[in-house]
C-alpha cells in the first residue's frame, strides 16, 4: 500500500483529473444517485423496384432492386453518460432472372444476383487521452478510452470501425425437364463474395483501476495507475471467398401416391484469400523463408506449400 488516507494533491494525474472533471457528473438524486435519460435515436428507410417484362409467350425477363439504410445511436455502455456510437447502414439487393420455355416440357431459368451491404461504427467524441494531457499515442481515429473503477464507475466505450461489410456476385442456372414419369432437374451456381473488415479494436485504450496500487480504486484512478492495460492496433482486411455448386434431380412418379426423390449435389467452397495475402498459418519447427525474423512455426504465403 502505498497510502494509508491521504494522498497529496501533487500526485494526482492530470489526465485523470480531466476525465473526472469532464466527463464524471454529479449525483442529481439522494442519496448520492446519478438519474439520467439517454436517447437511443432510430431511423431507417427502404424502397423496392420490380420490373417483369414478356418478349413472348416463353421468353420473360424480370428484373428487382432493394434498398435499405438507416442510422441508430446508442450508449457505450458504461454506469455514466459517457460516449455514443453512431452506426449507419446501407444494403442493397439487385436481382435478374431470366425464364425460358423451350419446350411445353423444358424450361430453363437464369438467375443474377448482387447484393451490397455495408456499414459503420462512430465512436463520439473524437477524443483521446492524448486530448486530455497524457502522452497516450492512440493508431487511428481518436475515441475516449475505456475505463472502469471497481465500485465506484464504469467508462464504456466501443470498438468503432471505417465502413466495411461485403459484395456478393452470384450466377445460378436451372433446366427442368418433365418426360413421362420423370421430373428432372440439373443446374448450377457460382458466386464470389469480396469483404472487407475495417476495425480498430481497443485503439482507444482499456484501462482497470481496482484498487491494487493504493489500496483504493479511485485513489489508483486519480493516480494513474491501472491494474490491467490493453491497447490494440486497428485491423483491415480484403477477402475473396468463391463458391460453386452443381446438382442432378429426378423426381420419379412411381404410382399416383407415391414419388421418389433422387439426388446428387456437388459443392466447392474454395479457401478465403486476402488480396494483399496477409494470411498466416503455423507448422511446428518450420522457419518462415518470406518473414526470417518471424517465430519458427509461423508462415506466410510464400513459404514453402503456402498460397
Amino acid at each position: 500500500m502505498l497510502f494509508r488516507s491521504i494522498v497529496s494533491r501533487s500526485r494526482l494525474d492530470p489526465t485523470a483529473l480531466n476525465i473526472l472533471n469532464n466527463y464524471i457528473p454529479l449525483a442529481n438524486q439522494s442519496p448520492n444517485i446519478l438519474q439520467a435519460q439517454i436517447p437511443n435515436p432510430l431511423s431507417s428507410n427502404e424502397g423496392v423496384v420490380r420490373v417483369d417484362h414478356y418478349f413472348s409467350q416463353g421468353r420473360q425477363l424480370s428484373a428487382s432492386y432493394y434498398v435499405t439504410g438507416g442510422s441508430t445511436a446508442s450508449t457505450a455502455g458504461g454506469n455514466v453518460p459517457y460516449s455514443t456510437v453512431t452506426s449507419p447502414w446501407l444494403q442493397q439487393n439487385a436481382n435478374l432472372s431470366y425464364t425460358w420455355t423451350v419446350s411445353p416440357s423444358t424450361v430453363n431459368q437464369v438467375w443474377l444476383t448482387y447484393v451490397r451491404n455495408f456499414g459503420s461504427r462512430v465512436d463520439s467524441p473524437k477524443t483521446s487521452l492524448g486530448d486530455l494531457g497524457s502522452t497516450f499515442n492512440i493508431e487511428g481515429p481518436a475515441a475516449l478510452p475505456q475505463m472502469t473503477v471497481t465500485g465506484l464507475f464504469t467508462l464504456g466505450q466501443t470498438i468503432g470501425g471505417a465502413p466495411d461489410g461485403s459484395d456478393y456476385y452470384g450466377v445460378r442456372d436451372s433446366l427442368s425437364h418433365t418426360h413421362g414419369r420423370h421430373s428432372l432437374k440439373v443446374g448450377g451456381e457460382i458466386s464470389l463474395e469480396k469483404s472487407s473488415q475495417a476495425t480498430v479494436l481497443y485503439n482507444f485504450g482499456n484501462f482497470a483501476f481496482d484498487g491494487s496500487k493504493s489500496g483504493n480504486a479511485l485513489a489508483d484512478f486519480l493516480l494513474g495507475v491501472p491494474a490491467n492495460f490493453e491497447q490494440d492496433s486497428p485491423d483491415f482486411k480484403l477477402n475473396n471467398d468463391w463458391y460453386g455448386g452443381l446438382f442432378i434431380q429426378d423426381d420419379i412418379r412411381i404410382f399416383p401416391r407415391l414419388t421418389v426423390n433422387l439426388g446428387l449435389r456437388y459443392d466447392l467452397q474454395m479457401p478465403i484469400t486476402d488480396t494483399h495475402n496477409r494470411e498466416v498459418t503455423y507448422i511446428a519447427g518450420r522457419q518462415s523463408t518470406v518473414v526470417p525474423s518471424a517465430p519458427i512455426g509461423l508462415q506466410f504465403v510464400g513459404d514453402q506449400g503456402i498460397t
